[in-house]
């Protein structure tokens, strides 16, 4: 997948693909529970990040780093838990 930032350009060219890619990734958060992200820059986790809080799915992701390692879960933790 090949998303921009907000504010990158796409080119005319390449916007077909940029759209099918938000389309897919879209479909797999709405399909799914809960959306899990091993990544290491925040700019790879604008998107699932936005599109996890507006479909109220849980998203939990590591962030990598060559110093250390953290978890975050975000979401509706509460609905998980009986």
């Amino acid at each position: 997948m090949a998303i921009p930032m907000p504010g990158h350009p796409v080119h005319s060219r390449e916007q077909d693909s940029v759209l099918d890619d938000c389309r897919r990734l879209h479909d797999l958060i709405d399909a799914h529970d809960a959306v899990f992200l091993l990544t290491d820059t925040r700019e790879s986790r604008w998107l699932p990040t936005l599109l996890c809080a507006n479909a109220n799915k849980v998203q939990k992701f590591i962030l990598l780093n060559s110093i250390y390692v953290v978890i975050y879960i975000l979401g509706l933790i509460d609905h998980l838990v009986p």
